[in-house]
């Protein structure tokens, strides 16, 4: 059975505690990036204690505070990923997870060309890059929904 995305993000919760006095105060003006990876996978787990919006697109992921939009942080991927995400889930806590999946089969060194800009913990275990099987029916393609709705989504007003 794989993992879930509550399982998943408490399991790099707790593979990334420890941090000193240094370590809590970057994580409050750098949001702290747990992820993991398969060949064609990759889950970001996005923990900040503020609002963050997410932007992807195929070459990086754009952080911005919600009430500073202004302010981007822009992290480079390694190699291209497909920008429409398998999978998202906002936790209880805020904490957001995303799966990814990526544009060639290979394990990456790391996730971002630029990884300074962030707290980043890298999880070396595959599984928590799965999502859960059970929650394959909550995945909504938008690709599909359009197509098949002559463009509409559904949530037009």
């Amino acid at each position: 059975m794989l993992a879930s995305p509550r399982s998943a993000a408490c399991k790099l919760r707790e593979m990334a505690i420890d941090s000193n006095d240094a370590d809590k105060r970057d994580s409050q003006t750098h949001p702290c990036i747990l992820w993991s990876q398969t060949k064609t996978l990759i889950m970001i787990s996005i923990q900040c204690p503020y609002a963050v919006g997410c932007v992807f697109y195929p070459h990086c992921l754009i952080l911005s505070p919600v009430d500073e939009p202004a302010q981007q942080t822009i992290l480079t991927f390694y190699k291209d990923v497909h920008h429409q995400p398998i999978k998202m889930r906002t936790l209880e806590d805020d904490t957001q997870v995303i799966w990814l999946r990526k544009t060639s089969s290979a394990m990456w060194p790391r996730l971002f060309e630029n990884e300074h800009l962030v707290h980043l913990v890298y999880i070396d275990d595959g599984s928590a890059a799965l999502p859960h099987d059970q929650d394959v029916d909550d995945v909504i393609d938008f690709d599909e929904v359009v197509n098949r709705n002559g463009n509409k989504t559904g949530l037009e007003m």
